[in-house]
């Protein structure tokens, strides 16, 4: 009898979970996007100007970003 009432009580969890899973889904899609080169040279100026990198830094990638 208790393994009766052991397995229902099972069963009973089970099909709940099922029903609260199977419920719609949404998916939101992200875009991974690149920054554009001005948007590059803005963030490289930012980080030169709060001291995050040197001049010699900031000259070296300005001109990398520039092909230069």
């Amino acid at each position: 009898m208790r393994i009766e009432i052991f397995l229902l009580c099972g069963a009973v969890l089970l099909a709940g979970c099922i029903s609260i899973s199977s419920g719609e889904r949404t998916v939101q899609e992200t875009t991974a996007t690149t920054p554009t080169l001005g948007q590059q040279l803005l963030d490289l100026k930012a980080d030169y100007d709060r001291g995050a990198i040197s001049q010699q830094e900031y000259n070296q990638r300005r001109d990398r970003l520039l092909g230069n």
